[in-house]
């Protein structure tokens, strides 16, 4: 097994937000593409990422390859990642080896760990939202409400998508439209849903590296949000909702 993908500091983003909720996961690494898929321990959040085949410009791959790793021990390795370095990730006996490309190479080797592989199933929610932002827009407008509270609620109807945060005295309300960054829009009735803040923050710094974000939701039901990235590659999350 052995890929290259040209853009090594987009995995140092992803890899970056996936330590701070997961421990150790399984990339699978198929003739189709790489995919990794797990749960937090708390179960409030699932995280779902893809890497079509055609996304690398180099990419050696039979059958199905399955890569145990310790997630906090992979960020490390990651934080290395240059803006101008490609990556090349390769199995090496019982570790994987990660080269970084740029001005020189520099090579790491990952152990691999003992770690029983458990599919997870996708989930499907009937979103009565479906809005995409630019990543810079939402990245903004998330760390606007930041310091007020705890939270992250949404609510939407067909001219607007409100974003806003509350704590015991105060609120924030952010208010988006066509004209301040939503890029389309589809809104079947007017809907409303409150989620942890922290676990839309830890992902959020792949808005750096995100063509635009696509946020689906309903009353009360999970959220799922959808970074879209360069050559049909992405990185969701589903958040579980929270009782106001």
């Amino acid at each position: 097994m052995k890929v290259r993908y040209g853009a090594g500091h987009v995995w140092r983003y992803i890899v970056s937000g996936l330590k701070e909720l997961i421990k150790e996961g399984v990339f699978i690494f198929s003739e189709d593409g790489v995919r990794f898929r797990a749960l937090d321990p708390s179960h409030v959040v699932m995280i779902d990422m893809y890497f079509p085949k055609d996304s690398f410009s180099e990419y050696e791959v039979n059958g199905e390859v399955k890569v145990p790793l310790n997630i906090e021990e992979l960020a490390r390795v990651f934080r290395r990642a240059g803006k101008k370095d490609s990556l090349v990730m390769e199995l090496a006996g019982d570790k994987l080896k990660i080269t970084f490309e740029g001005r020189f190479q520099r090579i790491f080797y990952e152990p691999l760990i003992s770690l029983e592989y458990a599919e997870i199933g996708e989930i499907k929610a009937p979103f009565k939202v479906d809005v995409r932002l630019a990543s810079s827009i939402f990245q903004e407008s998330v760390k606007d409400i930041e310091p007020v509270g705890e939270i992250l609620g949404l609510e939407a109807d067909n001219e607007k998508l409100i974003l806003f945060n509350e704590g015991e005295t105060a609120k924030a309300i952010i208010e988006l439209t066509p004209e301040s960054g939503i890029i389309s829009s589809l809104v079947e009735e007017p809907q409303r849903s409150i989620y942890s803040y922290e676990y839309i923050d830890a992902f959020l710094p792949i808005s750096k590296v995100a063509d635009t974000v696509r946020i689906q939701f309903s009353n009360d039901m999970p959220l799922k949000l959808t970074y879209e990235l360069a050559d049909g590659a992405w990185f969701t999350t589903y958040v579980a909702p929270r009782a106001e």
